[in-house]
C-alpha cells in the first residue's frame, strides 16, 4: 500500500557547504506531482532539513514517510510516518534538522557511498482509488442535443438569415429532454404542450429572440455544463437578456459577473440603467463603486440627466464604503446588513438555503426573515449562533458535551462541542469549545469563538491567528475557552434570564471575487428519482422475504418509476429490460427484478441518477451492492462499494479463501489483491493452515506479483514503478486518467495503459 521514491545527490559533500537547497525531479501519487528539497546547510546550526513538496493544483492529505538510506541499502534515519494536508502548489512539510552533517560525513557510518552519493528515499501511502458517479458527465455529453432520446425540440430563428446574409441558415434546431427542461429551466418546458400525447412525435417550439449561437450556451448551462470564460465575456449581456427570460438565474448571475470587469467611463451609465432594468445587483453596485472611486471625472463626463431617483441610496452606500469613514471614526468595520456587498449577501442566502436573485433590499429583508438570530458579521465573515438551555445545570464531568445543530458555511457542513466541565485535557474548572468539520475534504478556514452575555455585548473572544485546515471530522477549538466560575457569577451577567449560554461561532468566507452559485443540474434531477408523474418506465422489485413469509405485513413487490432516456444513457442494461421501442400508447413500460432486495435496487437507482450511497449502508450492504452493480454494469458504484469492502473487511486465515473465491468470480481486482497481499505477509501460517485445492491457477500470477513486489522492497529500499508491479489503486487512476475502462483484472487494466500509451 506504499510507493517509493529513491533520488540519490551527487557528491554531496562538496554541496554541504551551499546555502540554496535542493530540489528533486517530480514523481506522481496518488494522482499528484510531488517533489523533495533538501538543504544541506539548513540554518539550523549543523543540520540538514528535508520537506516533501506538492507540486499540482487543489489540495489533498497525504500520508509519507523519508528516509535516509546508507550505501548497504540498510535504512539509517527516518522522518516516521507523518500525515499532513497541502494546499495548492509548492505547499511544502516536513523536517527542519532532519540530520546532523557531521553523523552524514561520518565515514564509519556509511552513509555516503564511495563517491560521496546520499540516497534519500520518499514513501507515500496510495490511497484506494474510488471513481466518482458520472451521471453529471453522461448527461452532458450523451444526452445534450441527443436526436435519439430527446422528446423536444427548438426551432431558434436566426437574426442573419432575415438579414440577407449569404450562407446564413434560417434557423437552427436544438433537441432537448422534457424531464430536464422541467426540473432545471421551467419556463422553457412551460412552451410546450407537455400534456397532450404526441404519439412519439418531437414536439417543437420557436425561439424568435435569442441567437442561435446564446440559446446554445443556455442549454448547455441548462444540461450542467458551463460557458467558456472568455465567450462568457464577449456575449455577456445577450446571455444575461436570454437567461433573465427564461429564469436560468445561476447563469444570469454568472454573466452579471463577468460584466463587473468591463466598466468604463463610457460605459458607466449605460451599464447602470441596464443593470437597473435586468435587476442586476452586482452590476449596479460595480457601477456605484467605480462613480463612488471616481467621483471628480464623473462629474465632468457623465450626464445625470437620466440617473433615476431611487439609485440614490445605492450610491451613498457606496460613497460609504470607499470613503471609510465609519470604519476611520469608530476603528471597526460595521457589521450592519446594509453595508454588506452584493456578492456577500448572495453567498449568505445561498448558505441559507434561500433564492439569491433580487435587489439588494430583497436580499437584506430575506436574510432578515430567515436569520435565527445570530448577530450580522463583520464584512467577509458569516456568523452563527447557539443557545446552551440551562447551563448551570449541565454536568461538569470531564468529556460531557453539549454538540450543536449542524450549519452550513463555504460549502461545508460544521458544528459545535461544548465541554461545560471541560475536555480531559483541559485545565480545571474550565469550558471548552471546539469547532468539528462535518464535510468530506479538506479546507482552511479562520474562525472565532466568543461568549455574548444577556445585553448582546461580547464578553470572551479567541480568534484562529492562522487557517487552520479541517480534513474529515477534524475539529479546532480552545480547551480553556472561559473559566465556568465566571460564566456563572451573576455580577458578570453572562447567562440569560432563562439561564442559557449564548455562544456564537464566526468562519470568515474564502477568499473570492465573486459569488457565483453553482450549476443546479444534479440537484434538480436527483428530484426526478421516483417522480412517477414523469415517469415511463417501472421497475418490479420482488420482496424476497414476504416471498418466504418472514415478515407478516411485508409488501410482495416494491415499484420504482424511472425515466428511459436517463436509463439508456446511465445504465443501459437496465433499460435493455424494456421494450423501447414499442409505442405503449402513454402506459408505463414495467419490468420485472426478482434477483435483488428492493432496499439493494434502490441504491442502485438512485446513483444511476446521480446519487450517492450512504457509507453507513455502502458498508452494511457491500457485497450485495457489488453484485447488483456488477450484473446491470454500474461499474463506479461496484468499484466504491468493492473498496467499501476490503476498507472494512479484515482478512483472516478463516475467509481469505472466501473472498479470494469471491473477488475472482466478481472480477473485483482490489478485493483480490488485498487477499494476495495478506498471503504473502502470512505465507507460512496460511500453507499450514489453509487448503488451496479450490484455488484456480491462474491466479498464481497475483500471488506472485505481491511477492516479489514485498520482497524487492526488503532488498533494496525502493519500489519499481513498472506498470506490472503497481497496485491495483493506482492502476485504476491511471486509467481514469486517461479516460478508460476502470473495471477488469489487473493483466486488462495494464494491456489497456500500454496499448493507450
Amino acid at each position: 500500500g506504499w510507493k517509493s521514491f529513491q533520488f540519490n545527490l551527487k557528491s554531496f559533500n562538496d554541496l554541504i557547504t551551499a546555502k540554496d537547497c535542493i530540489t528533486t525531479p517530480e514523481f506522481s501519487c496518488n494522482g499528484h506531482d510531488w517533489f523533495l528539497k533538501v538543504y544541506p546547510n539548513d540554518t539550523t546550526e549543523g543540520y540538514v532539513s528535508i520537506y516533501l513538496h506538492h507540486r499540482s493544483k487543489g489540495s489533498t492529505t497525504a500520508s509519507f514517510e523519508i528516509k535516509i538510506i546508507d550505501k548497504f541499502g540498510n535504512r539509517k534515519h527516518a522522518l516516521e510516518e507523518s500525515s499532513h494536508s497541502f494546499e495548492g502548489i509548492n505547499d511544502g512539510y516536513g523536517t527542519r534538522g532532519f540530520l546532523k552533517r557531521s553523523d552524514i560525513l561520518d565515514e564509519s557510518q556509511n552513509i555516503l557511498d564511495s563517491d560521496g552519493m546520499l540516497a534519500v528515499v520518499v514513501s507515500m501511502k496510495e490511497d484506494l482509488f474510488v471513481p466518482s458517479n458520472q451521471f453529471q458527465k453522461i448527461v452532458l455529453q450523451d444526452m445534450f442535443l441527443d436526436k435519439d432520446t430527446a422528446d423536444v425540440c427548438f426551432e431558434v430563428y436566426c437574426p442573419e438569415a432575415k438579414e440577407g446574409k449569404k450562407e446564413a441558415k434560417a434557423s437552427d434546431f436544438f433537441h432537448a429532454h422534457s424531464l430536464i427542461l422541467k426540473k432545471c429551466a421551467p419556463m422553457l418546458a412551460d412552451l410546450f404542450d407537455l400534456g397532450d400525447d404526441n404519439d412519439g412525435k418531437i414536439s417543437t417550439v420557436t425561439i424568435m429572440d435569442v441567437k442561435p449561437g446564446v440559446f446554445r450556451y443556455l442549454l448547455h448551462y441548462v444540461y450542467g455544463g458551463s460557458v467558456p470564460e472568455e465567450e462568457l465575456k464577449t456575449h455577456a449581456k445577450d446571455i444575461i437578456d436570454a437567461a433573465d427570460k427564461y429564469s436560468i438565474i445561476s447563469l444570469k448571475l454568472e454573466a452579471e459577473a463577468a460584466c463587473v470587469t468591463t466598466i468604463t467611463m463610457q460605459s458607466a451609465m449605460d451599464d447602470l440603467l441596464y443593470a437597473d432594468a435586468k435587476n442586476c445587483p452586482l452590476l449596479k453596485e460595480a457601477v456605484m463603486n467605480f462613480l463612488a472611486a471616481n467621483h471628480y471625472e464623473a462629474a465632468e463626463n457623465i450626464s445625470f440627466t437620466d440617473f433615476p431617483g431611487h439609485l440614490v441610496k445605492d450610491l451613498l452606500i457606496a460613497f460609504g464604503r470607499s470613503s471609510n469613514s465609519k470604519k476611520e471614526a469608530s476603528g471597526a468595520a460595521t457589521d450592519e446588513l446594509s453595508t454588506l456587498c452584493v456578492s456577500a449577501l448572495r453567498r449568505k442566502l445561498d448558505e441559507m438555503g434561500s433564492s439569491v436573485d433580487g435587489s439588494r433590499e430583497a436580499m437584506i429583508e430575506s436574510i432578515r426573515n430567515i436569520s435565527m438570530g445570530c448577530p450580522t458579521p463583520r464584512e467577509g465573515w458569516q456568523s452563527f449562533q447557539f443557545n446552551v438551555k440551562n447551563f448551570r445545570d449541565l454536568t461538569t464531568t470531564k468529556n460531557h458535551y453539549v454538540k450543536t445543530p449542524e450549519f452550513s458555511c463555504n460549502g461545508h457542513d460544521w458544528f459545535l462541542i461544548i465541554y461545560p466541565g471541560g475536555r480531559n485535557d483541559a485545565p480545571e474548572g474550565y469550558v471548552s469549545i471546539y469547532l468539528h468539520h462535518r464535510s468530506e475534504g479538506i479546507i482552511r478556514a479562520n474562525f472565532e469563538l466568543m461568549i455574548i452575555d444577556k445585553f448582546g455585548k461580547k464578553t470572551t473572544v479567541q480568534e484562529s491567528l492562522m487557517p487552520d485546515t479541517f480534513k474529515g471530522t477534524d475539529s479546532w477549538g480552545w480547551n480553556n475557552f472561559f473559566k465556568r466560575t465566571d460564566i456563572l457569577d451573576e455580577s458578570q451577567n453572562i447567562l440569560g434570564n432563562d439561564g442559557a449560554l449564548t455562544v456564537v461561532v464566526s468562519i470568515k468566507d474564502k477568499p473570492t471575487d465573486v459569488f457565483v452559485p453553482k450549476n443546479p443540474l444534479l440537484k434538480m434531477v436527483k428530484e426526478t428519482f421516483l417522480e412517477e408523474s414523469t415517469a415511463d418506465v417501472c421497475f418490479e422489485v420482488s420482496n424476497a422475504e414476504a416471498k418466504k413469509g418472514k415478515k407478516k405485513r411485508a409488501k410482495a413487490s416494491d415499484f420504482f418509476h424511472a425515466h428511459s432516456f436517463i436509463l439508456k444513457k446511465c445504465a443501459p442494461m437496465l433499460a435493455n429490460l424494456f421494450d423501447l421501442d414499442t409505442n405503449n400508447d402513454g402506459k408505463l413500460a414495467t419490468a420485472t427484478i426478482a434477483d435483488i432486495k428492493p432496499d439493494i435496487f434502490r441504491h442502485l437507482l438512485y446513483y444511476v441518477y446521480g446519487g450517492n450511497v450512504p457509507e453507513k449502508d455502502l458498508a452494511t450492504h457491500a457485497k450485495a451492492i457489488i453484485d447488483a452493480a456488477d450484473k446491470y454494469s454500474i461499474i463506479n458504484l461496484k468499484l466504491e462499494a468493492e473498496a467499501a469492502y476490503v476498507k472494512l473487511t479484515r482478512i483472516t486465515i478463516d475467509n481469505a479463501m472466501d473472498n479470494l473465491l469471491y473477488a475472482d468470480a466478481k472480477n473485483c481486482a482490489l478485493l483480490k489483491e488485498a487477499v494476495m497481499n495478506f498471503l504473502a505477509d502470512n505465507g507460512t501460517e496460511a500453507a499450514d493452515k489453509m487448503s488451496f485445492n479450490d484455488v484456480p491457477g491462474h491466479l498464481m500470477k497475483d500471488l506472485l506479483v505481491v511477492i516479489g513486489r514485498n520482497s524487492k522492497k526488503e532488498a533494496s529500499g525502493v519500489a519499481t514503478d513498472e506498470l506490472s508491479t503497481l497496485c491495483v489503486s493506482a492502476l485504476r487512476r491511471k486509467l481514469a486518467e486517461k479516460g478508460l475502462d476502470i473495471d477488469g483484472s489487473r493483466e486488462a487494466m495494464i494491456e489497456s495503459i500500454r496499448n493507450s500509451s
